[in-house]
């Protein structure tokens, strides 16, 4: 396409930055989703910066440049790392908004241009899109509703700090935000914290997804742009150390905020480590790396004034770290693998396409147990399944009564060939019961879910099978279950009906619903 001199084109809408290094075949699909896009080929823009690829992805990605106009590729000099080439990207780039994307991702149809309509409409400086993970796990209470003007340390900004979102360009100009360089981990954690202090408005947008985050097994070789070996005492020392110490500056005025911040890497990044399965998986000598690089880094940026934030199956770790009982935390995390819950499914009722389901649902160790707790005066404290020296673990501890009052008790539906979920509410209770020893109760929480296939994602009528999971998020324990049909429910049998839709039982005793394409 010729230009006359001194014309340039009108700048796009958005602009979708990719770092590139050695993707193999998979960058095919994210090309292939971004040909599919609802804005048209003028309205946005994509800048592929290579990172020196060697697997001969830089010849593929300049022929596509010369096959289309709104494609742009730039090589480098290897740097190791997505910082460098993001930045590069941005600089090239001339939309109003600019996305980051990586280079084995997917960006469903609408993405960009649901991002853009809900950022101009709000003018917002950052949109945290609803994003999906593919063999990853993504915070779905990020997305659990649209906030136009999210709030750093009130809303769950935190909950997601990938780099895939939308950012106003002139904004990052304005602030000098860019990427840190080098082989760096938590260049994103902290690219975003730096952008979410310095936006006038956030905004997150949870109606329809707009990336697809996505892990793969590679037998070709393929790698992401960011592989690199994981190293405790460098992650832990250098990468969160840096992102912790932007919080402690930027809320340095505001103790409360600082805490609150602080305690979601506290819970999120370091203490759960030392909760998780890979801790009991890890030999010896890595697992007492990570927690030396942990305790460090505690004991250098996280006040005691955090514990107060965290919920109190992550506050007992920190009690034992702080006070360095490294010996209690493995028996702890093993007792606790493969704790789960028991559901039970009581009633089933349809009336047009809406449909009530009756459950219950409680906490219990592998073994079936219950997970037990205390009344201690008018409070109550979590048991925990060993024995713990109490001058350590104290009753302050393992106070659990404000944490079961924030209780959260959801159902998660979603299309069976659909990859994204949507919460629906439940009207009921999370409450103690006597459990099977004597002073000892269980945790139990009872409720009505209440799904609406009408309102499933923002208005868009669902149809076809509708699967169905309960979630129950207290003390730091969060569990997804599948959700049975009644007990003694042949599979195949319909449970309820109406002109509208059915519920009936799985081949495998799970509550479905089918609703017709036609409602």
């Amino acid at each position: 396409m010729s230009r006359r001199p001194g014309l340039r084109p009108r700048s796009p809408k958005v602009s979708v930055v990719v770092p590139v290094y050695n993707p193999g075949r998979h960058i095919r699909h994210l090309v292939a989703s971004l040909k599919a896009q609802t804005l048209r080929d003028d309205e946005f823009e994509v800048v592929f910066v290579d990172d020196g690829s060697t697997d001969g992805t830089g010849r593929w990605l300049a022929l596509q440049a010369l096959r289309h106009s709104n494609f742009t590729y730039r090589r480098i000099r290897n740097s190791g790392w997505p910082g460098r080439p993001r930045n590069v990207g941005t600089r090239v780039a001339r939309g109003e908004y600019v996305v980051y994307a990586d280079n084995d991702d997917v960006i469903p149809p609408s993405g960009l241009q649901d991002m853009y309509d809900y950022g101009t409409r709000h003018g917002s400086d950052v949109v945290i899109g609803r994003e999906l993970g593919k063999g990853r796990v993504v915070s779905k209470e990020v997305f659990r509703e649209s906030v136009p003007d999210a709030r750093l340390g009130a809303d769950p900004v935190l909950g997601i700090l990938t780099p895939h979102k939308m950012y106003r360009r002139q904004f990052l100009a304005d602030h000098g935000l860019a990427f840190r360089e080098g082989v760096f981990r938590l260049e994103d954690h902290l690219f975003n914290i730096e952008a979410f202090f310095a936006a006038r408005r956030i905004s997150i947008y949870a109606d329809q997804p707009c990336y697809v985050w996505t892990k793969r097994k590679d037998p070709d070789g393929a790698q992401n742009a960011s592989y690199n070996p994981w190293v405790a005492a460098t992650y832990y020392g250098t990468s969160m150390d840096a992102v912790l110490a932007v919080v402690e500056d930027k809320a340095a005025g505001d103790p409360e905020l600082r805490d609150r911040l602080l305690a979601h890497w506290y819970d999120t990044k370091m203490l759960m480590r030392l909760t998780d399965k890979r801790f009991v998986t890890y030999d010896e000598e890595r697992r007492s790396e990570m927690y030396a690089a942990i305790r460090d880094l505690t004991l250098r940026r996280v006040p005691p004034s955090v514990d107060r934030q965290l919920p109190t199956r992550v506050r007992i770790r920190s009690a034992l770290l702080r006070h360095d009982r490294f010996e209690d935390l493995l028996p702890l995390a093993t007792a606790e693998l493969g704790q789960g819950a028991d559901i039970t499914t009581t009633a089933v009722r349809l009336a047009g396409d809406v449909v009530e389901v009756d459950i219950e649902m409680r906490f219990r160790y592998a073994d079936g147990s219950d997970v037990t707790f205390r009344r201690n005066g008018d409070r109550v404290v979590h048991v925990p399944p060993v024995e713990l020296d109490p001058a350590v673990v104290t009753p302050d501890v393992l106070d659990v009564t404000d944490d079961i009052d924030r209780a959260r008790f959801d159902l998660l539906v979603k299309e069976r060939d659909a990859p994204e979920d949507y919460f629906a509410p439940v009207r009921g209770t999370v409450s103690l019961e006597p459990s099977g020893d004597e002073g000892l109760l269980r945790l139990v929480a009872r409720g009505t879910g209440t799904i609406d296939p009408a309102l499933m994602a923002a208005g868009r009528p669902a149809h076809g099978t509708i699967d169905v999971n309960a979630r129950l998020w207290v003390a730091g324990w969060s569990l997804i279950r599948r959700v049975p049909a009644p007990a003694g429910t042949t599979p195949g049998a319909d449970l309820s009906a109406s002109d509208g839709a059915k519920a009936y039982a799985t081949d495998k005793g799970n509550l479905s619903i089918e609703v017709p394409a036609s409602r």
